[in-house]
């Protein structure tokens, strides 16, 4: 909980992440339960105690003070969040799991910082580059969101000579349900006859938007009836795409911005909108595509093997880089409409896999999962 415990961005990890969380904790294992950790500045984890606390809604110190976590025979660990920049103080803390002959699994969400540099600043890339050392090091089990980025990475550990053969990577499905109860207040009204097209995820280069605004502008002169909704915080290296958004004539109308939105709020914006459009260039897995597709969203998707996976037929699929073309398949509404529902995974059964994984490591007298 490391990175959740720090700042929440309410990107796709971070989602990830608390959604699981809570289906543990809802339904923890039947012989044991589930103890949140972090990393913590003078070395090795502690119970991270007090985030559980905020996690729940309950009065801080309920469950205690945050206490350097002591392993034991029977715990099994598994990282659900990234802790990326924090390679050496993780290397010394799964140490130390390690020689406690504690099972180590990690959660592996995309690897793009080494598969597609470019697409990062070159921080990122050398934090990353680190922590995959660590993962290759230490992890027992690493526990892919898809076939892609489970193919990625072994990839990447052969490109480095690093170990892989002791390591078993499994693909992990995660799940697509949302809060039953949508928030629709804050959701921006949509007019009579538009057609409203949701774009959701942190606006970085790699994200497409620049693409998708060139192809609604083309709409948007042709006359047709669209708007288009952004959904996601701002990344880097978007100011110059992010002063032609807030300065578009349309800004405000047909062209809307939800900065940061929460669950509620996306549960509110897929109910309210005619599609959802995916133009990035890469992705681990693709979390919207599933939720929206979970709730009958047709699907417009960029042509990607990681889209493929996860929405099979289910989607009407792009391919270039001018939005011209990208409008022509945003305006055929026969081609849109083939979209349907598939067959999509709950955080429930995600994380019942998570326990099923954890029991099959040896298992003491104590049973806790520490995540």
């Amino acid at each position: 909980m490391t990175e959740l415990d720090r700042r929440d961005l309410g990107a796709g990890v971070e989602r990830v992440t608390r959604r699981l969380l809570g289906e543990l904790l809802m339904e923890p294992p039947v012989e044991g339960w589930i103890q949140p950790v972090r990393l913590h500045q003078e070395g090795g984890y502690v119970c991270a105690n007090h985030f559980l606390a905020r996690f729940l809604g309950v009065v801080e110190g309920t469950f205690g003070a945050d206490v350097p976590l002591t392993p034991r025979v029977g715990d099994c660990f598994i990282g659900l969040d990234h802790c990326r920049g924090q390679a050496p103080a993780l290397r010394a803390a799964l140490t130390d799991l390690k020689q406690a002959g504690v099972p180590i699994t990690l959660l592996v969400h995309d690897v793009l910082p080494l598969t597609h540099p470019e697409w990062f600043p070159a921080f990122v890339t050398e934090e990353f580059e680190a922590w995959l050392r660590v993962l290759a090091t230490f992890a027992d089990r690493a526990l892919c969101n898809s076939l892609v980025t489970a193919q990625e990475l072994s990839t990447v550990l052969e490109e480095r000579g690093l170990r892989s053969g002791s390591m078993e990577r499994r693909v992990f499905p995660l799940g697509a349900d949302l809060p039953v109860l949508p928030s629709t207040d804050m959701v921006p009204r949509k007019d009579q006859g538009m057609t409203r097209v949701l774009t959701v995820g942190t606006i970085e280069p790699r994200k497409g938007h620049a693409q998708a605004l060139d192809a609604f502008e083309w709409l948007w002169r042709d006359g047709k009836p669209f708007q288009w909704v952004i959904a996601g915080r701002a990344g880097w290296s978007v100011d110059g795409l992010l002063k032609r958004i807030r300065r578009h004539p349309e800004f405000g109308r047909r062209l809307l911005w939800v900065d940061g939105p929460d669950d509620r709020m996306l549960a509110g914006l897929y109910r309210q909108s005619d599609m959802l459009l995916a133009p990035t260039l890469g992705e681990g897995y693709g979390l919207p595509v599933a939720e929206a597709g979970r709730l009958g969203v047709p699907l417009v998707l960029r042509d990607l093997a990681v889209f493929r996976e996860i929405a099979g037929d289910h989607a009407t699929y792009f391919s270039g880089l001018d939005g011209r073309d990208l409008a022509r398949v945003l305006a055929n509404r026969q081609v849109v409409a083939s979209s349907g529902e598939g067959n999509w995974t709950t955080w429930a059964q995600s994380a019942r896999e998570l326990k099923n994984i954890c029991s099959l490591a040896p298992q003491g007298p104590t049973n806790r999962s520490t995540i």
